[in-house]
């Protein structure tokens, strides 16, 4: 693995904007991240890591089908006001996302990387393309807004307090022209008036050109968020399993670094950070979520969310190192 430089991923630019309160309103269009922005910001102790291939490949068979938000949620039980950032390889166009566990709120801002491409003449509009968006989990549920104009226009129908660009306005009206053009495939059958997308019907829809180009964009960012909340959960949940699985490289275990733009010390989540003892004979355990019965730090009884990824259970001792890192600095 080569070395990991801060320039190279997108989510480090908007760290530094948004010490320098440079943000603005283009990547705001939700102002409940605002608050992520000034604490990812302001909290030199976040923690850097960094998912090997291997670990991507086994974090994309996560199921999440039954998951719930307050199943979620249990993660801020131990690990409330925190922040860190999680980086992937340029196989997977670096994608990156910083994260920040409230008391009962998780956010999570993520990005794709392009090597060079914040150097361009049009920096904001660069910066627009590779922002994919966030996920929101509150008791509210899990909401999942791809940055496209479509989560833009329908928080905006449902009442929502939503900040345009100036520079969006052109496709916004022609996407709301199509939709008029073509009530049957965009009303809401049970709500004369309301706007309902879609978007996986918009995107093979040849009649809506602007439409259907915002909508390819849209699902494409979607899938990927979804990528990046089963990277998180597998980073907070997963819990240490009997199983055999080769290292792709040494993990870090030491405090995050920068040097000259260089990251060091980053914590490498590989097939070591859940992997503990193995001893039986063979048998193959398929990936799942657990409620965990644990007591809290008031003595209360809650069940925390866990999840085992699937292993092979066969003869070797590894401590694991999410276990070291727990033990070292805390969760």
């Amino acid at each position: 693995m080569g070395k990991l430089k801060e320039r190279d991923y997108t989510v480090f630019t908007v760290i530094r904007m948004a010490k320098n309160r440079a943000l603005g309103t283009t990547l705001d269009l939700d102002p409940r991240v605002t608050e992520f922005y000034r604490r990812i910001a302001r909290d030199e102790g976040r923690k850097v890591y960094y998912f090997t291939d291997k670990t991507m490949d086994r974090v994309q068979c996560m199921d999440l089908s039954k998951l719930k938000a307050e199943d979620i949620l249990t993660i801020c039980r131990r690990g409330s006001n925190s922040t860190g950032v999680v980086l992937a390889s340029e196989n997977h166009r670096r994608l990156c996302f910083g994260y920040s566990i409230g008391e009962n709120q998780i956010i999570i801002c993520s990005y794709i990387s392009a090597k060079g491409s914040m150097h361009s003449d049009h920096p904001d509009e660069v910066m627009k393309s590779m922002w994919l968006g966030n996920i929101n989990i509150s008791e509210d549920g899990v909401e999942i807004s791809p940055y496209t104009l479509f989560s833009g226009i329908s928080k905006l129908c449902a009442g929502a307090n939503v900040r345009f660009d100036k520079k969006d306005g052109i496709p916004l009206r022609k996407i709301l022209r199509e939709v008029q053009k073509y009530p049957d495939a965009f009303m809401s059958p049970d709500q004369p008036g309301v706007v309902t997308f879609n978007v996986r019907k918009l995107a093979e829809d040849s009649r809506v050109p602007v439409s259907r180009g915002e909508a390819m964009a849209h699902n494409y960012k979607y899938d990927l968020l979804l990528k990046v909340l089963r990277m998180f959960l597998f980073l907070k949940t997963a819990s240490i399993i009997e199983q055999t699985y080769i290292s792709e490289g040494p993990a870090g275990t030491k405090a995050y670094q920068r040097v000259n733009g260089e990251l060091r010390g980053y914590v490498q989540v590989d097939s070591t950070w859940d992997g503990d003892i193995t001893v039986l004979n063979p048998f193959q355990v398929r990936g799942h979520f657990r409620h965990q019965p644990k007591k809290d730090e008031r003595g209360q009884w809650y069940r925390e969310l866990i999840y085992i990824d699937a292993f092979m259970k066969k003869g070797y001792h590894r401590r694991a190192t999410k276990t070291i890192q727990e033990e070292g600095t805390g969760r």
